[in-house]
């Protein structure tokens, strides 16, 4: 792993999901972080998703029939190859800064493994609340908690060799 820049794979499970993909994929590009990888898992959308994900060709991508959300999430880890591990919904966005923050704190250089940071959540009616979990990670596992855990993975950044453990 690259002490400055560990690789960060973004790994994006879609699926009929072009109102939101760009948007997503502009906030991984707008970190301005200099070694990540973008990774789509398409479940063979019928929308016009695939016409998106062909103007980014930094985005490696596959379209095709899956067993869900997990089963594409699974096939994203087997194609990425990047130290720190971040899975981003087709309708979610990173805010600006987090891949550094991430790095700053993954690896060897803090010995972190697994880092949740907060996340705010946008309701279509336009209102917001930030998830803010503070706990430890065995009181995370309280999933019956308020603010026990972050609601979405993009507030999960950590090394791969954590999801090699513990497997699919």
């Amino acid at each position: 792993m690259a002490n400055d820049h560990p690789k960060i794979s973004v790994i994006t499970p879609s699926y009929n999901a072009r109102r939101f993909i760009e948007d997503a994929i502009r906030s991984v590009i707008g970190q301005g972080y200099p070694n990540f990888e973008h990774i789509v898992v398409d479940g063979g959308s019928r929308d016009g998703t695939v016409d998106i994900l062909l103007k980014y060709p930094h985005v490696k991508w596959v379209s095709e029939p899956d067993r869900g959300q997990s089963d594409a999430m699974n096939k994203g880890f087997a194609m990425s190859s990047g130290d720190i591990i971040v899975y981003l919904n087709a309708d979610d966005y990173f805010e600006p800064g987090a891949f550094r923050t991430a790095s700053d704190y993954l690896g060897a250089r803090k010995g972190c493994y697994f880092l949740v940071g907060k996340c705010r959540v946008l309701s279509e009616d336009g209102s917001c609340f930030i998830n803010d979990p503070r706990c430890t990670f065995e009181e995370m596992l309280y999933w019956w908690m308020h603010d026990a855990y972050a609601v979405n993975p993009v507030a999960y950044f950590y090394l791969r060799e954590v999801q090699e453990k513990v497997g699919k």
